[in-house]
Formats: C-alpha cells, sequence, structure tokens
C-alpha cells in the first residue's frame, strides 16, 4: 500500500490545490478565514490518499495524445526498431510516435487505442525504398518473482521518514502529560474571577485548567479534550492588563480549537514529510493562527499598541518551548514577531472572527473537491495523431502594436554615484490612486500598489505591468537604493506604455538629529518616519505613507533614539532639509522640518497632549465600536473606537492655511456594516499644552437603504462600486453640517459585493446617492453643483456613472433599488496626419476623467502612438467633442461628428493668433504669459462662486495645460506675442481679472494653416 500511495496519480493535484490556495485565496481576508483555509487543506491531504485507493474510479480522456509523444522522445534510446511489412495498397495511419522529420507512418489501422508499449517509427533509408510498417506486438517475458527495491526501498524511506517525523508530536504529548502533573494550580479567587470573566467574553463554555509551569515558561495551551494553559511562575505578579491579554490570547487558542487542528497540520507533514511546500504550508498556518488570536484578543477591546507591547516584553524575557511541549502551542516566537507586532498595529487589517456557517462552507467546498480529485483520473484522448512532418508549423506572429500597448513595461539602469552600474540595487515602483491622505481607503478598492525588483549583474531591471486604459494610475514614483543609504528617485508618467529611466545614486552622509524636551532632556526609544527630503533648492522627495506597513523598502528609515536622543539614518549628502513625522503614545505627534547643516542638530519637541474622546449613539447613549476617527492634522492619523466607544490619540501640527492654530477637524466613519452616518466634528485644542482635552462625539442613525448594481441590457452584477450620499446644502430643512467634510463633502463611501449588492445608510431629505464604477467603462451621467446644493441645474457640470436623486423622509423604509450602469462602447479609431501618416499626440475625451468628477481647467491626457487611438465608456453623443494635437507635426482636430465607416480622423494643420496685450492706460502690456483657454462647453463664465440660481458654466481647459511642459510665449516690448499649434475648429478665449474676479473673453477661432488676429486685448493694471 506504501507503494500505491507513492505513486498515486492524483498526487500532483494535491500540491496544485496548495498552491492555488495561496495564489487566490490567501490574500485579502481575514486571519480567522485564512487560517481556516490552510487547515482545510491539511484535511485534505489527509483524506485524498484513502479516497483515491479505494473509492471507484473514472477515466477523464482529457490529456491530449501529443503530450505522450513529446515526452516519449526523450523516454525512448535509439534503438533498432521493430516493424513488420505491410502489403502494397494499404494506406498506413499516422504515426503516433514521431521521432525525426522524415519518418513514415507506423500505426495500425485496426488498432482502436493507444499500444502499451510504444515502438518508434520507422526512419526512411536513403539508399532503399520507403518501407510502410507497423508495431509488432512484443511477447511478454516470464520472469521469477524478484523483490522489487526500488518500489520497496522507497517506501521505506518515506516509511522511516514519517516515524521520524512523528517523534516530536509523540515527546510533546507525553512532555503536555508531565507537565499537567507537575504544574501548580492556579485557583485563587483572583484568577478563577478573571478565567470566568474572559471566558464569558470570548463566548467559551470549556473547563480550563489553569497552571504554573516554571519561572521562564512562555504561555502555552495544550490538551485535546481537557484544555490547559500554563504560565510562568512570576504570573502572579502581572498587573491586570498583562494578566488579560494573555489569557485572552490563549483563550482564544482553546475557542479556535486550534491545538486539534495543529494536529491535523502536524499529521499532514508527517505524512508528506518530503514535500516542502507541505512544511511551508504548516508554518503559514501557524502564523494565521497567532494573528487569528491577535485579532480575537483586539476584537474583545484591547488597545493595539498596548497589546503589541506587551506582546514584545514576553517574547524577551520569556523562553520558548522544550523539545517536551512541541505539542502545545506557546503565545510569542521571536522569529514571528516583527510580523504579528505589524499585524497588530494595522488599523485597516480585516479582524473579522469565521463563524459556523462559514467554516462548514469552506469544509463542504473542500470535501467536494477531495472527493473529486479523487475519483476522476485524467487519461490520454483516444484520437489519431498526425506526425511532425504532417503538420504544418505554427507561424510566429508578432504582438500587434494594440496588444502590445496592454503591457506597460518599464527598463531602467542602476548607476553608482560614479556612474558605474549596479548589480542588486533594490527597486520599489508604487502608486497610490487617492491623491492625498485625508480620504479614507476603501479597503479593496483604494488599494496601494506596490512592485519589487533588483538589478542584474549590468544594473538593469525590469518591471512588467498590466496596462488597461480603463484602470488607469494616478501617480507613479520609483524609488532605487542599496545599503548605505545610496538613493535615487524618479516620477512614471502613468499614461505612457513604455519607460526607460536612469537612476543615479547619490552618495551618502550619516545624518544624526537629537530629540529633545522643552527643557533639554534627551527623549529615549522614539523612531520618527522620514516623510521627505530636500536635495539643495529645487528637488524634494517624498512618499506619502511614511508607516511601517506601507513604507517601501527602499526608503531611508531612521533608528530609535539612544539614551542620549540621538536618531540618525544615511541620507543622499545633498540633503538640505528634511521633514520628520512622529506618532508616538508618549511623546505625542509631531511634524518636524529639520535644517541638516554641520553643526549637532537639536529638535525640541512641545509637551504631548492627547485627545481622550468617546464615540456615543445619540439617541440612546450605547456606545460605538469599531468605528474609524481621522483627525485632519499633521501627521495624518487613523485610530479605532474600542469595545467601550474610547479613542486616544495625540496632537498634532495645525495644518497652516487652512484652519488657526489648534483649530482641526475630525473625520468619524461608522461601522461599514452599521446603520450610523459619517460624523464630521470642527473641533479645536484647547490654548494650553498642561492638560488633556475630553470629547463626547455623538452619531445619528440613517435611512437604510439597499440595492443592486447591474449593467443596462445583460443585467451583470457590478462590483466593487462605490456608493456615497451627498444631501442637499441649501433649500433642505433636514441638512446637517455634519453630514460632509468641509472640503471633500461625503467622504464615507460603501462598495458593491460580487453580487453587485450593497446597503448603507444615507440622510433624510433631498440629496443624490452618488455612484462611481471600479473602471471606465460605463457612460457617465451629467448633474450639476447645483442640483445638489439648492436642486435645480446650474454651477459648475459633474459626471458620475449614475446619481440618484432621493428625497426620504425620516421614518421612510424604502424598498430596494436596482441601479443600472451602461456600458460603453471601447472605441478604436485610426488617427493620421494630414499626409496620411500615423499622428503621435494628445488627446482628451469629455467623458474621459479618471480621478476626477468635472472638467475644470485640465482633463486627464489619452496618449495615441502609431495613429492607435483607443477609448472605454465611449458614447456618440456623451463622449464628444474629442480634441486630438500632435504637436510633433503641429496638426490637430476638434471631432464634434464621427466619421462614417470607421474612417480614419485625419488631423488638420494648426493655426494660430496673435495678440496686442494693453493695460488700461493704453500701455503696451510686455512679458506678459496670456491665459488661454480652449471651450469644451459652451456656458456662463466660471465665478468660482457658489451661489443659488447662477447658470451652468462652460468648460474648458487651459492651453497651457496641454502644451506641457512647453509654454506659451510671453508678449515682446510692444506686447505682441503669437500663439501657435493651435486647433483648427476649437472655440478660444483669454481669461482675465477684471473688477477682482475671474472673467472671459476676446472669443476667436482659427482655420488649418492659417494665422488669426485677435487684435488688442485691454487689461486692467492689479
Amino acid at each position: 500500500m506504501f507503494n500505491d500511495l507513492l505513486s498515486l496519480p492524483g498526487l500532483e493535484n494535491w500540491f496544485a490545490i496548495d498552491l492555488a490556495v495561496k495564489s487566490t485565496l490567501l490574500v485579502a481576508l481575514a486571519a480567522g478565514l485564512r487560517h481556516r483555509v490552510w487547515t482545510l487543506l491539511f484535511l485534505a491531504l489527509l483524506i485524498l490518499p484513502p479516497v483515491t485507493l479505494f473509492a471507484p474510479g473514472w477515466n477523464w480522456q482529457v490529456i491530449p495524445r501529443s503530450w505522450q509523444a513529446e515526452k516519449s522522445e526523450d523516454a525512448i534510446p535509439d534503438a533498432i526498431p521493430v516493424t513488420t511489412s505491410v502489403p502494397s495498397g494499404i494506406e498506413p495511419e499516422p504515426s503516433a510516435l514521431p521521432m525525426t522529420p522524415k519518418i513514415t507512418r507506423a500505426v495500425d489501422q485496426t488498432e482502436p487505442t493507444l499500444q502499451s508499449q510504444l515502438v518508434p517509427a520507422v526512419f526512411e533509408q536513403e539508399t532503399h525504398h520507403a518501407v510502410a510498417s507497423t508495431p509488432a506486438p512484443i511477447p511478454k517475458i516470464i520472469q521469477p518473482a524478484t523483490f522489487d527495491w526500488s518500489k520497496h526501498t522507497l517506501a521505506l524511506i518515506w516509511l522511516g521518514g514519517f516515524l521520524l517525523m512523528l517523534l516530536p508530536l509523540i515527546t510533546g504529548l507525553w512532555g503536555n502529560g508531565r507537565l499537567r502533573k507537575q504544574g501548580q494550580l492556579l485557583d485563587s479567587p483572583d484568577w478563577q474571577r478573571m478565567m470566568t470573566e474572559l471566558s464569558h467574553r470570548l463566548g467559551l463554555q470549556r473547563t480550563i485548567t489553569l497552571l504554573s509551569g516554571g519561572p521562564q515558561q512562555m504561555p502555552i495551551t495544550f490538551g485535546l479534550r481537557h484544555p490547559c494553559v500554563v504560565l510562568p511562575d512570576d504570573a502572579a505578579n502581572w498587573d491586570e492588563e498583562r494578566r488579560q491579554v494573555v489569557l485572552l490570547h490563549e483563550l482564544a487558542h482553546i475557542k479556535r480549537f486550534d491545538v486539534p487542528l495543529q494536529m491535523i497540520a502536524r499529521l499532514g507533514c508527517a505524512l508528506f514529510w518530503f514535500h516542502p511546500l507541505v512544511w511551508w504550508s504548516a508554518r503559514q498556518m501557524r502564523l494565521e493562527r497567532e494573528h487569528a488570536c491577535d485579532d480575537c484578543v483586539l476584537l474583545a477591546g484591547q488597545e493595539p499598541s498596548v497589546y503589541a507591547s506587551h506582546l514584545l516584553e514576553i517574547a524577551h524575557q520569556l523562553s520558548n518551548q522544550t523539545r517536551f511541549t512541541t505539542a502545545a502551542l506557546c503565545m510569542a516566537r521571536k522569529s514571528q514577531l516583527e510580523g504579528r507586532l505589524l499585524a497588530v498595529l494595522d488599523t485597516r487589517r480585516s479582524r473579522a472572527q469565521v463563524g459556523v456557517v462559514r467554516t462548514l462552507g469552506c469544509l463542504s467546498l473542500a470535501l467536494l473537491l477531495v472527493i473529486t480529485l479523487g475519483i476522476v483520473h485524467p487519461t490520454l484522448q483516444v484520437e489519431s495523431l498526425l506526425t511532425a512532418a504532417e503538420k504544418e508549423p505554427a507561424s510566429a506572429t508578432p504582438k500587434t502594436g494594440s496588444e502590445e500597448y496592454q503591457l506597460m513595461r518599464i527598463t531602467g539602469t542602476v548607476l553608482s554615484p560614479d556612474g558605474e552600474p549596479l548589480s542588486g540595487a533594490h527597486i520599489d515602483l508604487f502608486t497610490d490612486n487617492r491623491g492625498t491622505n485625508w480620504h479614507r481607503r476603501i479597503p479593496g478598492v483604494d488599494d496601494f500598489e506596490s512592485h519589487q525588483t533588483t538589478t542584474n549583474e549590468t544594473g538593469w531591471f525590469q518591471i512588467v505591468l498590466p496596462h488597461d486604459i480603463s484602470r488607469p494610475r494616478k501617480d507613479m514614483q520609483i524609488i532605487a537604493s542599496v545599503a548605505g543609504g545610496l538613493l535615487a528617485k524618479e516620477t512614471i508618467d502613468p499614461h505612457l506604455p513604455r519607460h526607460h529611466v536612469e537612476l543615479k545614486l547619490s552618495a551618502a552622509k550619516k545624518v544624526r538629529v537629537q530629540l529633545i524636551d522643552t527643557v533639554g532632556n534627551p527623549i529615549v526609544g522614539i523612531e520618527p518616519y522620514l516623510s521627505g527630503i530636500s536635495l539643495g533648492k529645487n528637488s524634494y522627495i517624498n512618499i506619502r505613507h511614511p508607516k511601517p506597513d506601507s513604507l517601501v523598502a527602499a526608503w531611508p528609515r531612521f533608528t530609535k533614539s539612544d539614551d542620549e536622543g540621538y536618531v540618525e539614518a544615511m541620507l543622499p549628502t545633498s540633503t538640505t532639509t528634511l521633514r520628520l513625522l512622529i506618532d508616538d503614545k508618549q511623546v505625542g505627534a509631531h511634524a518636524l522640518d529639520v535644517e541638516i547643516s554641520d553643526k549637532p542638530i537639536s529638535v525640541a519637541l512641545k509637551p504631548a497632549q492627547f485627545l481622550d474622546g468617546k464615540v456615543i449613539d445619540e439617541t440612546t447613549g450605547q456606545p460605538i465600536a469599531g468605528a474609524e476617527v481621522m483627525i485632519l492634522e499633521r501627521p495624518y492619523r487613523t485610530t479605532r473606537t474600542k469595545a467601550d466607544g474610547s479613542f486616544r490619540v495625540a496632537r498634532g501640527e495645525t495644518l497652516g492655511g487652512l484652519f488657526p492654530s489648534g483649530q482641526n477637524i475630525l473625520h468619524v466613519y461608522p461601522p461599514s456594516e452599521s446603520a450610523y452616518l459619517f460624523h464630521a466634528h470642527e473641533w479645536k485644542w484647547p490654548n494650553n499644552r498642561l492638560s488633556d482635552a475630553n470629547l463626547t462625539i455623538k452619531m445619528r442613525t440613517g435611512i437604510v437603504i439597499s440595492g443592486r448594481v447591474t449593467e443596462k441590457g445583460t443585467g451583470k452584477p457590478v462590483p466593487k462600486v462605490a456608493l456615497a450620499f451627498e444631501s442637499q446644502e441649501y433649500n433642505n430643512p433636514l441638512f446637517d453640517e455634519t453630514s460632509q467634510c468641509r472640503f471633500f463633502g461625503a467622504d464615507m463611501k460603501y462598495a458593491t459585493d460580487a453580487d453587485g449588492r450593497f446597503q448603507m445608510p444615507v440622510w433624510p431629505g433631498p440629496g443624490y446617492l452618488i455612484v462611481t464604477a471600479p473602471t471606465l467603462d460605463y457612460v457617465h451621467q451629467e448633474i450639476s453643483l447645483g442640483d445638489k446644493y439648492y436642486g435645480k441645474p446650474g454651477l459648475q457640470r459633474e459626471y458620475y456613472d449614475a446619481a440618484v436623486r432621493l428625497n426620504l423622509k425620516p421614518a421612510a423604509q424604502p424598498e430596494p433599488m436596482e441601479i443600472i450602469l451602461e456600458r460603453g462602447e471601447l472605441l478604436k479609431q485610426k488617427i493620421i496626419c494630414p499626409d496620411g501618416q500615423p499622428a503621435n499626440g494628445k488627446a482628451y475625451a469629455r467623458s474621459y476623467i479618471p480621478f476626477k468628477k468635472e472638467i475644470d481647467a485640465s482633463l486627464p491626457v489619452i496618449l495615441f502612438e502609431n495613429g492607435q487611438f483607443e477609448l472605454p465608456g465611449f458614447h456618440s453623443k456623451k463622449s464628444l467633442p474629442l480634441l486630438f494635437v500632435d504637436l510633433k507635426h503641429h496638426c490637430g482636430k476638434i471631432v464634434t461628428e464621427f466619421p462614417p465607416d470607421d474612417a480614419p480622423i485625419q488631423l488638420e494643420q494648426c493655426g494660430a493668433a496673435t495678440f496686442q496685450f494693453e493695460d488700461n492706460n493704453g500701455k503696451p502690456l510686455a512679458d506678459h504669459e496670456p491665459l488661454l483657454m480652449i471651450i469644451v462647453t459652451p456656458g456662463a463664465t466660471n465665478t468660482a462662486f457658489i451661489q443659488p440660481d447662477q447658470p451652468l458654466w462652460f468648460e474648458h481647459l487651459f492651453w497651457q495645460n496641454i502644451l506641457w511642459p512647453k509654454r506659451i510665449s510671453k508678449t515682446n516690448a510692444e506686447g505682441r506675442v503669437t500663439v501657435n499649434d493651435l486647433i483648427p475648429g476649437a472655440t478660444y478665449q483669454l481669461q482675465f481679472i477684471k473688477k477682482g474676479r475671474w472673467a472671459s473673453g476676446y472669443e476667436f477661432t482659427v482655420r488649418p494653416g492659417e494665422t488669426t488676429d485677435v487684435g488688442k486685448v485691454v487689461l486692467e493694471l492689479q
């Protein structure tokens, strides 16, 4: 049976399951669910062998016979083929086993199935006529029964490894029994009271034994039927907080049945001890087990930073288990400590626990998969196979331009400060589509994208990414670094499909900064985060998320402050200033701008001040747990309320220019599954820093709406759609100022699930449900600021994938709604120059507005190369006009209607315009750069003031933004200037200041190849 087990046909499939699970399921799930998935993998490993050996099998003829032919070429040695003659006139069949391009056919017509022993085809001899042949039957040779050492030796090796791997488990079980007998029972009233209270909090009803095991005993848990928790001798001296943390972690193991589940993993490792992926999977299962228990502790109300400090102290003060307790679960391993601490402090991490329904669902799916793999045996297809000589060779068709355009290739070379190529340099490419730290990140929708690689021996690297025009990136940055602080950074244009950069590392120097308090005492044990550095006057390098869980590997890090308060890091020698961010529970939050000099550098931190807040229900006064609180100060921070609704946040630095000193806004994001509404609370710190502040935030419940987002025509659900509700501000007696942020409007967004369904609370009264699809494939719906602010069109136009007008009464119970998105076309058009050659340049579409909601001064560019232009979400009316400009060939076009029969769009020669600028005293305006704009949609002048009863404003693009990085020429001494490369047929206006407000005028157009004289332009002196 051991031999059969080692040669199971499904053995390779088991590890295919392993790889599939690792690559698809274990990325964005909570730790508890990830641990359950790893557990089911080991259950499958234990169940699959008996199912395969004893269950009835079904042969699935799915494997192409060409695979066997290819494998047999290498398997069969060169030998004289065994053939039999075939009478002339009989047409032989193609051979199933080609060996060279010149072969004869060698398969019998009458053979309905594949021969059990393959015979090579016959070579054509140059001195003889080709002989058609068929394989002759090979007689079976009867040999005396012998012991097959090749198979049995392998089985004995496996059995020896299996028993050896079981030895630690057996000794561990024996050690657990000895520890249970020798340990001192902790049955004092204080311990028993705490055990009862914590068990009740976790919903645990099993009887648990609490023991003291030794002076340096790491807290452990063991026992299948009768669980036992063992603590060190000095546990009696622990404070109540330490006791709660340790017991909550160990009780979480018992609640989750981690001990028997770990036994299953050990048996799986023993059974498949020869496979490294099994051991790797067991290690991942242990990691996720501890992460899941950490999540239980945090969900029970423990502060992440406090819990992390306890973990760190326990790992360094107590020893791990001995070889006689290998069947137990210890609380902390030093090898896992860093990853666990980062996970504990990660506020964005999902900490949901696995319920019974989800566990049973995963178990049912695993059993179905195991049984299927056990009874289905893939076999060769029964079909004839042409020889290689009779098949036409596959043409090696190169990729077309559009196919190549679907990939972004970033290549580059990293050079040392001396200009020599550097091998082994670390490369980090990252992007963040939010654009600001102020917005709340929607899990699974607003993800931080990063890619890493290293340079080869010639200093060269390459990163290949998907490049989808319907899923654009906002900005991309690439950082190269090597040990010792050598650093270089470049910005990558996300619109271009190909990039090549040369990253020359700056020489590095050690920078030391002393952190002191206001009286000059050193501050010890603080690790600041480097937010940005200035290299000279005109170069600034920064990174958006300077936090341990999101720092790219190449970004410099400062050490913790030593006994004298010094922190240090290796930075480029040209560094002149740097910004340090500190967020610490002792010294508070600070954003420090430090000037670098040759003299000793000391920075005094202001006294720490904290806000102890509480988030409660406005009606019942009950605490709200799990709400996210963001404070708009530097550094930007987010914390989560505890089980009692409390939170604690340190005072940071006021955002100068936006708030007076000490003033800020608190954004409170309710748990996404609750009925509470987003709350923006404008607040000011006390004038002095002598005492902490207290604040209670009362949150209202909204009207819960639900529904489904689908595609028009197909009815397909649309997942990952972002939804937000914006209340009408004017003419709305139910409007609440706390419903939106002062700068961004409604910032609490919800997302549809895989079936396109959503549920969210909204405010009563009029307003709009704003719908944003995850891609740009959908046709936009136009509304205006006037619709949103006071209920009728006016002001600036805005574009969303859907905008649903709501006006619900306070006690309304609305029915589920159906939101339908219209998928546009993927327009593929050829763009040519006036001479018929392919054009290369920039295009702008009224419907292509990623990361924006309006057309105001600029539009995201769409690049077209070699005459190939693509536009997702195209609508023949709503997407027009389209603007094209090829500055290299000085041609362009505005498209207001599409050419028939897919004819190419032929650009026209650009025109020009001349101006004579004077001030209101009649004097020429010299050295003046005109502010020229192209009108996309006609309308009234944009006053930039939101007032009722205003008309719709025009939509425009500044011509300077289209020309970038070039600029419009400035006027000469006589006030004259000529602007070239203007798009023929487009409408242009000048923008200027008139009576203290923006105004526009002097409208004109240009004709192909001609110059329009706009004439005299009079501007007011400012």
